[in-house]
């Protein structure tokens, strides 16, 4: 059974799979080999990979660096600080910081350690940048929905009425000195899902960088972030957009460096009755799924940010969401179709460097 379990990951990681987003074999490696003979001083690099499950996800991370040991620990440290944002943010787990907290949090403010403290500032700057598109406080809406313990099923009008009350970041207070949370309306349940993993990548990412790693990539399902470019290739990681279903044919081909891509998608999760499928993607504001049949991938500076607005770009209009892409200087490829019949549209495309546009790759890999 372990060896079954190896023989898959091992192949994943190989691969580089993730949902919606698809890093490209063939990158180049350049194990043993030596540098340029402009500087022949300096030590060959060395491709060293490793993985961890977290979050519910696999999360990989591929780095070069001239000891293969050192680096080694260098990733294995960069998951420990992705699980410790497990252990802060999950809403699964009883034992985690924010699972303890709520409970205490309404009516009166309760205290948070800094780093819950910052992960809740940055959640709600994407709530009031999205026009309240992007809400960590829609957990109600999930398990009414039966998007969290199953039992989908379409709520009566009066239901959601009742759970919208529960809905809503204006309804999280913070206080900065000392750092406490205050809930302002009972039943309330906060979800990090849109942004957590994005947020671990950043903070792993960060760490990786101030211990001099200049070239490496790291992922999980449909969130990755990109530092420096492979050795021997300049332009960047290879990255394929994949359609948003079970093909894995590749949309568009990306180069990416010093970036963050993350995908959303009514394929992740999702039901269907009498022929509509109804996602996991609500809208808080209504609390309906987004009206939208796709998905949604964005490229941005850091992974959160690019994590929290594929989401908030699905359920926005199309022209409110160009006009946040356009102030985020984000740039995003909405995917939408049936089938083999996937189309997709870049927005904000002007900001895309001619650079980092790649050959669209077709078929599978």
């Amino acid at each position: 059974m372990k060896n079954a379990w190896f023989k898959k990951t091992n192949h994943l990681l190989k691969q580089g799979l993730l949902g919606g987003l698809l890093l490209l074999s063939g990158y180049p490696n350049v194990e043993s080999q030596a540098q340029p003979s402009s500087k022949p001083k300096e030590a060959p690099l060395t491709l060293v990979q490793r993985m961890g499950y977290s979050m519910g996800s696999l999360f990989k991370i591929m780095l070069y660096s001239p000891n293969p040991e050192q680096g080694g620990q260098l990733a294995e440290k960069a998951l420990a600080l992705i699980q410790a944002q497990d252990d802060l943010l999950s809403d699964w787990k009883n034992n985690s910081e924010l699972m303890r907290v709520l409970p205490q949090a309404w009516p009166h403010p309760s205290p948070i350690s800094n780093p819950l403290y910052e992960a809740l500032i940055e959640a709600l700057h994407y709530n009031q940048i999205s026009q309240q598109a992007f809400d960590i406080s829609v957990g109600p809406l999930l398990s009414l929905w039966g998007f969290r313990g199953g039992g989908f099923s379409i709520p009566s009008p009066k239901a959601l009425e009742q759970t919208l009350k529960a809905v809503g970041s204006d309804k999280i207070k913070l206080y900065s000195d000392p750092p406490r949370l205050q809930l302002l309306a009972p039943g309330m349940k906060l979800d990090f899902g849109g942004i957590g993993k994005g947020r671990a990548l950043d903070l792993a990412g960060a760490y990786l960088r101030q211990q001099g790693i200049q070239s490496a990539a790291l992922s999980c399902d449909s969130s990755s972030l990109f530092i420096g470019a492979p050795p021997n290739s300049p332009r960047g990681w290879p990255v394929g957009i994949k359609a948003p279903d079970q093909s894995e044919a590749i949309l568009k081909g990306l180069w990416l460096q010093d970036q963050a891509l993350s995908s959303s998608g009514d394929n992740q999760q999702f039901f269907e009755k009498e022929g509509i499928r109804y996602s996991h993607i609500l809208d808080p504001r209504s609390g309906w799924p987004a009206p939208y049949r796709g998905s949604m991938t964005v490229l941005a500076a850091s992974a959160a940010q690019a994590d929290a607005l594929s989401t908030a770009l699905l359920i926005l209009k199309p022209e409110e969401g160009k006009l946040l892409a356009q102030q985020e200087q984000i740039q995003a490829f909405r995917v939408w179709g049936f089938e083999a019949n996937w189309q997709i549209e870049i927005i904000n495309a002007q900001s895309l460097p001619q650079s980092n546009t790649a050959p669209v790759f077709q078929g599978h890999l």
